[in-house]
């Protein structure tokens, strides 16, 4: 499996295999993850890669910063520009739907992610 599991704990990266190649991805480097059937395309500022896994899987080992929105979209919250009419605008541009059966969920935990980063940029903590 291209995905490697290296423990049941979630860690800081994505580790993948990528055309032979082991990539260790850091989460915050990821705008979203994006599915085509088997194929997983890792959307980043600066480039792609892609493997074959299951987005339910990787689901289950990302930061909290990141929100299923999608069967086949799953977004780090730093990386919207906004949330609004069942879509979601991301930093590239790129506008993804949210599922209807989403919508409410992922409204409510982007709220909760922007005002979290609202009081930890007050207080003066990193985000």
């Amino acid at each position: 499996m291209a995905l490697r599991r290296i423990s049941s704990q979630k860690s800081s990266f994505l580790r993948i295999n990528s055309r032979g190649h082991h990539l260790n991805i850091p989460y915050k480097d990821i705008m979203y993850l994006e599915s085509e059937r088997r194929i997983i395309i890792v959307h980043r500022t600066a480039n792609e890669h892609q493997f074959y896994a299951q987005l339910d899987e990787i689901e289950q080992h990302v930061p909290d910063s990141f929100i299923r929105i999608h069967q086949s979209y799953l977004v780090n919250m730093h990386y919207i520009t906004s949330l609004a009419k069942g879509r979601c605008q991301m930093l590239d541009g790129k506008v993804i739907p949210i599922a209807q059966k989403r919508r409410a969920i992922a409204r409510r935990r982007y709220l909760q992610f922007i005002k979290e980063q609202a009081a930890a940029h007050l207080a003066g903590a990193p985000a």
